[in-house]
């Protein structure tokens, strides 16, 4: 018992001591260090990848202390969305005693992204490397994607069964039917396919020979009336055929036309009256392929009047056409005068691709596209003691590239017309210079089911020299382009105009932190369109433009950098405005010095990721060519002339673009009647069909003694009774009639019922034409269909007996003009064993109805002066006109022609 009580109290001695801490006289606690360090949370991923040139906007992160609870987090590093690569965001907290902890972001930014397009002529499909086909259209003549800059695309064509696969055009390099790109702008490359099937003309089309087209004595491309020379052999034309000139020979005349009356003397010219016809009365079905190459061997062939230089544009091979500016006066007055001296070269290589279908449908495709190079230099010389000078003037150089490119049954034409326009506000006499260098590559492409698609691509660059020291402000611009008019056989198809300004400015702001400053600029306008004769109707059309403009560069004199960013635009909105298009707008941004260019930038819902879709100075651009039911987003970036650029914003501007367009016909439209007016006029009344989208115009199928004839009445509301007066070439002539709608999308009805109509016989022309000569009764009378409303040409031929019973022939044609009520025209005479022809003028009034006799002047004399007198047959004079005579004296000659020739 005495050694477990021994060891209770040992025990209960060491548990006090334990408590006490050893030290009976102490009564503080002790402490223990905190080394914990918080615990930090990134949000989101820690590993993210964002698109180039997107809107970033860091999620942060959170931290927890064991000891201090939440504690701030502070943020270093940044992320630029326009510099692909990696960035690291590294967040830093610390709690009360020291404790620190780290965590990081890496935020990758991907390569910036470009579009990549084919235009696609034919039926073909086109594949990547990596066996993926590009998306296309419906109609599959647009076809492309999106790239990253820098990636080395090649693309595969394969065409469908029935095509053969032509060339490439664009492309860095080409191996065949292989296209390979280096991504490194936005880029557009023309694919071309033919069709298997042959070319084929329509029965009853003649191509005139060589010596046919140089026997024709007077051609005027707005005449429907040629004159072939004296035993010219005209065998195998007969009336109704559609005759081919294709231009060789020199002649430089080319056109199609059908015949639709010949007059033939003996030993005299022949006459033979035409109509212009659409190219689709030519061609019955396959391709017709113009390619650069053709162009650049048919120039090389015919030469140029103008002086050449070297300078070769993409996919050249033609030299340069030169414009030389030597002292052109601008402005001259007051002492001050402003002259211009430079030169302009233009170089183009153009490519014409139409696809007839077969002989069941009208033209259902076309593409018209060129590639060249602008290169001009222009200087102002100012001398005179100037104050301030405005200056706006436009200046057609009056020069014109013609390049005839002759093919396997006509002939196309290709007329470039450059000029140049200047705008200037001097206040000082300086010496400016501008020089401009522009490829460019304009397109225009029209499928009958997709419509209308701009294809043009324009790149630049410029420089302007200024003086270091001016005492006023200075500007000016320099425009110089090209207006190329593609034209077949002498109808105008498509054209492309384009227009390249540029210039500079040197001012001085005194009350400005640098109050001088030079700075560049260039821009380039371009807009495709057209009068489209060669369609089955005519059709009036002008894409919307395509328009940039580049500030080239700023540099302020003895001033510091303009490292300030303009602010960022407001207000950015985004409104569809059909199917395929929607309207951006903004409200403008402000800078310390100015704001140059605005960038617009689009998020496609397929790909997600922003590219960048215009560049422009304005506060609205309007995006074409999108898909329908579609949401896009926008926003907005400011630039000066320093290229700082405004921040990115987290929001952009969305809109959907509207359904498509409706893809059914509308109704045939209800034909009521057709009804002769006279001998050259018939009235036809159509009922028109109601049509959701509104109906477009309607094409008017005539059939004629001759072939067919093709026109088009725009109306565009439906559900109405129209009455329409046509225009047709003769007198006591049956004419058949049938109708077809189009709605806005370009859906075509089925046709109407045909109805015909008979126009009255010659002898119920309300006008009567009397010709004769001078103090002589009238010899020869013609009747005369004229609409005294209406502003017209007038074309009257006929044939007689002189006064001495030879026989002769005549072609009246002239111009009558409403406002004033005249006439003014010409008389060609032909006459039989005379190889030689007269020519005479005349201008008369026909207000009253009665032109009274009016002598006319002799261009090319041969025989008697003579007279003319038009009378409206309603007014009881008329009888009596025959007989009547100018008085005056009588001539020495009392035919229309002498013996032998002048």
């Amino acid at each position: 018992m005495r050694l477990c009580s021994s060891v209770i109290a040992a025990v209960l001695f060491l548990a006090t001591v334990a408590c006490s801490g050893g030290d009976s006289n102490s009564s503080e606690p002790k402490v223990i260090a905190d080394t914990t360090a918080p615990v930090i949370t990134v949000s989101a991923e820690s590993n993210l990848t964002v698109d180039y040139a997107s809107a970033y906007e860091d999620a942060g992160a959170s931290a927890v202390d064991n000891k201090d609870g939440v504690v701030p987090v502070s943020v270093t590093g940044s992320v630029d969305t326009f510099t692909p690569g990696q960035y690291t965001i590294t967040y830093t907290a610390r709690d009360s005693a020291g404790n620190s902890a780290t965590a990081t972001r890496v935020v990758t930014v991907s390569a910036r992204k470009y579009r990549v397009d084919v235009s696609s002529f034919g039926d073909a499909s086109f594949t990547l490397a990596d066996g993926t086909t590009l998306e296309c259209n419906a109609t599959k003549d647009l076809c492309g994607g999106y790239f990253e800059e820098g990636t080395e695309l090649t693309l595969s064509a394969t065409t469908a069964p029935g095509w053969n696969f032509e060339y490439w055009r664009g492309c860095d390099s080409v191996d065949q039917n292989k296209c390979t790109i280096s991504v490194a702008a936005n880029q557009l490359v023309y694919s071309t396919a033919s069709s298997m099937d042959p070319l084929t003309v329509r029965a009853g089309v003649v191509t005139l020979s060589v010596a046919q087209v140089l026997a024709i004595q007077r051609y005027d491309a707005t005449s429907n009336i040629l004159f072939f020379a004296p035993n010219t052999d005209l065998s195998g034309i007969e009336i109704g055929n559609v005759i081919l000139a294709d231009g060789r020979g020199s002649s430089g005349i080319y056109f199609s036309r059908r015949v639709t009356n010949i007059i033939f003397l003996s030993g005299s010219t022949t006459i033979v009256e035409t109509l212009d016809v659409p190219l689709e009365e030519v061609i019955e079905s396959g391709t017709l392929i113009i390619k650069p190459a053709d162009f650049d061997a048919s120039a090389a062939a015919n030469g140029s009047a103008r002086s050449k230089s070297t300078t070769s544009a993409a996919g050249g091979g033609t030299s340069a056409e030169r414009v030389n500016i030597a002292g052109l006066v601008i402005y001259s007055a007051g002492g001050v005068q402003v002259t211009a001296t430079g030169r302009v070269d233009i170089d183009f290589h153009p490519e014409l691709a139409f696809d007839f279908g077969d002989s069941t449908e009208l033209l259902r495709s076309f593409r018209i596209s060129g590639e060249g190079l602008i290169d001009g230099s222009l200087g102002l010389n100012v001398s005179g003691e100037i104050k301030s000078l405005s200056i706006d003037k436009a200046v057609d150089l009056n020069f014109r590239i013609v390049r005839a490119v002759p093919t396997n049954f006509g002939f196309a034409v290709v007329e470039i017309q450059p000029f140049v326009t200047l705008k200037a506000a001097l206040g000082a006499s300086v010496e400016p210079r501008a020089t401009l260098r522009q490829v460019m590559k304009l397109g225009l492409q029209w499928h009958a089911s997709s419509g209308w698609t701009n294809l043009s691509a324009l790149d630049f660059d410029a420089g302007v020299e200024f003086p270091d020291t001016v005492e006023a402000s200075v500007r000016f611009e320099l425009g110089a382009g090209i207006k190329p008019t593609i034209l077949w056989n002498g109808i105008a198809g498509p054209f492309m105009r384009y227009s390249l300004y540029g210039g500079g400015s040197v001012t001085v702001e005194p009350t400005k932190m640098c109050p001088i400053s030079r700075s560049a600029f260039a821009g380039a306008r371009a807009t495709a369109g057209g009068e489209m004769r060669f369609l089955s109707y005519r059709l009036a059309i002008e894409t919307n433009p395509i328009f940039i403009e580049r500030t080239l560069g700023s540099s302020p004199i003895a001033c510091d950098e303009d490292t300030e960013a303009p602010t960022s635009p407001t207000d950015v909105a985004a409104v569809a405005i059909d199917d395929k298009q929607i309207a951006v707008s903004w409200q403008p941004s402000t800078d310390n010095v100015a704001v140059a260019t605005y960038s617009v930038w689009r998020r496609d819902t397929d790909g997600g990721r922003p590219h960048q879709v215009a560049e422009t100075p304005a506060t609205e651009y309007q995006d074409s060519g999108l898909e329908p039911e579609t949401n896009y987003c926008y926003y907005v970036i400011a630039t000066d002339a320093a290229k700082n650029q405004s921040t990115i914003p987290l929001e952009f501007a969305c809109a959907s673009t509207k359904e498509e367009e409706d893809e059914d016909a509308p109704l045939a439209p209800d034909f009521i009647s057709a009804v002769a007016l006279s001998t050259t006029a018939v009235e036809l009344t159509y009922h028109t069909p109601v049509e959701n989208g509104g109906l477009h115009n309607y094409l008017i199928e005539t059939s004629t003694p001759e072939g067919y004839m093709w026109s088009n009445s725009k109306q565009d509301r439906g559900g109405e009774d129209v009455t329409l007066r046509l225009e047709v070439p003769k007198p006591n002539t049956e004419y058949c009639f049938r109708l077809s709608a189009y709605d806005a999308a370009g859906n075509q009805s089925p046709f109407s019922r045909t109805l015909c109509a008979t126009t009255k016989p010659s002898g119920e022309s309300k006008w009567t034409v009397f010709l004769g000569c001078q103090a002589q009764p009238f010899l020869l009378e013609a009747k005369l269909d004229l609409n005294e409303d209406v502003s017209s040409s007038v074309e009257v031929s006929g044939a007689g007996q002189d006064y001495d019973g030879d026989n002769l022939a005549y072609v009246l044609r002239g111009g009558y003009s409403r406002s004033d009520g005249s006439l003014v025209g010409t008389i060609v005479w032909t006459f039989q064993d005379y190889a030689f022809q007269r020519l005479d003028a005349f201008s008369v009034n026909l207000s009253t109805g009665d032109s009274g006799i009016v002598p006319m002047d002799q261009i090319e004399v041969t025989g008697c002066d003579a007279q003319i007198r038009i009378l409206d047959n309603t007014r009881a004079s008329a009888k009596s006109a025959g007989t009547t005579v100018l008085q005056g004296n009588r001539p020495s000659s009392t035919q229309f022609r002498k013996i032998g020739p002048s």
